[in-house]
């Protein structure tokens, strides 16, 4: 039971960011890769909606 080395690559963390005006953004990782790297990083570049539709 429980995360383990062995179950890790089973799971992923996502995290989503949102911003009012802009485009919802998501970035899935591995969790067996982030242990093996020792850490998880990523860069969100705000992308603005198209209002232009509404």
């Amino acid at each position: 039971m429980g995360l383990t080395y062995e179950n890790s690559r089973n799971v992923t963390i996502e995290i989503k960011v949102t911003k009012k005006g802009y485009e919802d953004q998501v970035k899935r990782y591995n969790v067996r890769q982030a242990l093996d790297q020792q850490e998880i990083s990523g860069f969100f570049e705000l992308i603005p909606k198209d209002t232009s539709a509404e």
